[in-house]
């Protein structure tokens, strides 16, 4: 996962959190109702 991705999940890290999940067209989207978060996903080979 690249740095800015963690970095941007760390921020949305609080105690009894709820995040909602999509996946859509090689993206995953993350998000707690006011800030949201995407990252690309990767294939490995």
């Amino acid at each position: 996962m690249p740095t800015a991705a963690s970095q941007a999940l760390a921020a949305l890290a609080q105690r009894s959190m709820q995040l909602q999940a999509t996946i859509q067209e090689n993206t995953l989207t993350l998000g707690d109702g006011a800030n949201s978060v995407d990252i690309e996903l990767l294939r490995w080979k």
